[in-house]
């Protein structure tokens, strides 16, 4: 009923007017990207790049055949057609001009609109301020620190050649001492083609079989995109993700001779890790997050130094050829040792890879392969094939030996660990039509050791199809099926009563649906609709729904409103439903919920001038009364959670 009050309501205040003015809205914007392809808890990595990316575009006229593919939605053939297009006209004029070049499309310009300009690559000025406050009420009674969630991120560009930043996060419930700092000095071109980086900073290499940013999307990134990442070198570390970064300093020496460019860099990392660690001074546990919001995660704060030192040299012949080899030597000052014996043991590791790139025509072949100490090995290897701007299929073949388990390492797979894994994956994408495009994958895969987790080799696979037509101006429609089933272990008795374990698979199938309705200049509705069953054997059967209307307000550049009403019902945790919401700016919101209730929110924008402006956000979550799962079942109260935040960006002229 609310859902349709929100609905009539808008309809009657903001009557139809057929226009054809386009706003960023419709572009894929980081939150429109995760929203549409399912992302949930993973991707924090990625999406913390796109979000500063947004902010701070590239400049069409100087970005690289690289930057473009590392752009969502972009494929290798969108990427020639546009560094052809420099070449033979000098620049762009405006955004738009990459919807008609040859190879080009609505859907290409839409794809790299959020994250491009034409002009000084920048949105913001030479100085960048974002302080941001956030409180849930009421707060965790755990707690050890206040309640509040505080962000500070300043940056100082003077000229393009060089930047500083600094960041502060405390999460809710820390205490001020354990909060995250960082900061960075990067200067490019200290002499001609060498950049210099100190303080925090990323390193991806190869297929991330080696180095990568953090557990960054798997296969829902994109069906054709995912299995062949693309790297970005060295970079800040920007993001409040505190265990994606390295901290320590790195060079960079390029060089180009014709069509040929070569580069080599080399890098030093030395930080504290949170770990848990056992009366003989081993290490048992590495934590998966930073927060320290008890007495227990508090001390295992800074418990685990880890140090690397690497490598890596990388030759590219004319934007078809890519040859990469990369070695890391890591050491920590706490031997690690842990019940699987899948993970890796001890206090040094030595790993080194070969990765290769190369274009021919429709075909686009990609590898990587790395061998660490003990011999273990990994390797991932596929093929993409454009059949014309409309088309391209990918097939990947990737085999991660047990024992292989690089601490540092983020390869395509089933859930990014790059261990214990085999599997082949096929995916495509389509344009049907200008206004139509379809879009689907197929993995299969196996765990072929036991684990700690699954004491048996375990089996799984994953089917996804989605579409996205544009109808009419002003009006999308979106839909997605997905069916994932994962192998696990239960126990049993046989006839003589003894202990067995057999395999068994989870399910999880879900039917997602949404629309999108431009009214006039600056009103914009999207109701979606999404269905979850779950089962888990041997006792979980549930269904989980989740029905949202949200109304978006654009007054232009000085005012924007956004609003949203979400209803939801699932059996427990298990059937749990994301809502992926707009935020405040800077922040990727995927909320988990579970049991029966509803979330609403406000977000609101003003920038009284150009170079300030303040966002403020009011959530609302109210749970119906119900009772818990698990062995010793109990009675759960209402439970109503209201969160506020409040966020100033400054950036001077």
């Amino acid at each position: 009923m609310k859902l349709l009050l929100l609905h009539v309501a808008a309809l009657c205040f903001f009557p139809h007017h057929d226009s054809t003015w386009i706003s960023e809205d419709e572009f894929l914007t980081p939150v429109a990207v995760a929203d549409q392809l399912g992302m949930e808890e993973g991707g924090s990595a990625y999406m913390d790049q796109l979000l500063w990316l947004q902010e701070n575009p590239y400049d069409l006229n100087q970005i690289t055949f690289g930057e473009l593919l590392s752009l969502p939605g972009v494929t290798e053939a969108d990427a020639h057609a546009i560094m052809a297009f420099r070449k033979e006209h000098g620049r762009f004029r405006t955004v738009s001009q990459v919807a008609a070049i040859d190879g080009g499309c609505r859907r290409l310009m839409e794809a790299i609109a959020p994250y491009v300009v034409v002009g000084n690559g920048r949105k913001n000025g030479l100085l960048s301020f974002r302080a941001r406050v956030e409180r849930d009420n009421p707060s965790d009674d755990s707690f050890v620190g206040s309640p509040l969630h505080s962000y500070s991120r300043i940056s100082f560009s003077p000229k393009s050649e060089c930047e500083v930043g600094a960041l502060f996060e405390k999460d809710a419930g820390e205490p001020t001492r354990a909060a995250y700092a960082s900061g960075y000095v990067l200067a490019r071109n200290v002499v001609p083609d060498v950049d210099v980086i100190a303080g925090d900073f990323s390193l991806e290499a190869g297929e991330g079989l080696l180095l990568w940013s953090g557990k960054t999307i798997t296969k829902a990134q994109m069906s054709v995109r995912s299995p062949a990442k693309q790297t970005s070198g060295l970079k800040p570390h920007r993001s409040a993700g505190e265990l994606n970064s390295l901290r320590g300093g790195g060079i960079s020496v390029a060089g180009v001779r014709g069509r040929e460019r070569w580069c080599a860099l080399l890098f030093y990392s030395r930080r504290s890790l949170p770990a848990t660690v056992q009366g003989d001074g081993s290490v048992s546990a590495l934590a998966q997050d930073g927060s320290s919001t008890d007495s227990a995660s508090i001390a295992r704060r800074n418990a685990l130094e880890e140090e690397l030192i690497g490598a890596r040299v990388v030759y590219t012949h004319a934007e078809e050829m890519t040859l990469g080899v990369t070695a890391v030597r890591g050491c920590y000052d706490h031997p690690i040792r842990r019940n699987d014996p899948l993970r890796f043991a001890g206090s040094r590791y030595v790993i080194a890879s070969m990765d290769m790139r190369c274009a021919s025509g429709i075909f686009v072949v990609f590898a990587e392969g790395a061998v660490m100490t003990g011999g273990f090995q990994a390797v991932v290897t596929g093929t993409l094939i454009h059949t014309g701007p409309a088309c391209t299929f990918a097939a990947v073949f990737r085999n991660y030996s047990p024992g292989f388990d690089n601490p540092r390492g983020a390869g395509f797979g089933d859930n990014a660990e790059t261990r214990n894994e085999r599997g082949m994956y096929f995916g495509g994408v389509w344009d049907a039509t200008s206004s139509l495009r379809v879009s689907a994958y197929f993995d299969q895969y196996r765990h072929p050791a036991p684990s700690e987790n699954t004491p048996i080799p375990v089996a799984g696979d994953e089917a996804v199809i989605d579409f996205h037509h544009e109808p009419a101006t002003g009006i999308s429609l979106d839909g997605r099926f997905s069916v994932a089933r994962n192998g696990t272990c239960i126990k049993g008795e046989d006839a003589w009563g003894r202990e067995i374990r057999r395999e068994a698979r989870s399910e999880r199938c879900r039917w997602k649906g949404g629309a999108g309705f431009r009214i006039g200049r600056h009103v914009f509705l999207s109701p979606q609709i999404e269905y979850d069953h779950v089962t888990n054997p041997p006792s979980v059967d549930e269904w989980g729904f989740l029905l949202r209307q949200t109304i978006r307000v654009d007054a232009g550049r000085i005012f924007s409103l956004e609003g949203r009403m979400t209803v939801f019902g699932t059996g427990s945790y298990a059937s749990r439903v994301y809502d992926v919401e707009n935020d405040l700016s800077g922040l990727f919101a995927p909320h988990p919920l579970a049991g029966e209730g509803d979330r609403w929110y406000l977000v609101a924008r003003i920038a009284p001038v150009v170079w300030c402006s303040v966002s403020v956000k009011y959530a609302v979550t109210e749970k119906e009364a119900g009772i818990s799962a698990g062995a010793r079942p109990r009675d759960l109260p209402r439970t109503r959670i209201d969160h506020v935040g409040v966020q100033i960006d400054v950036t001077p002229p």
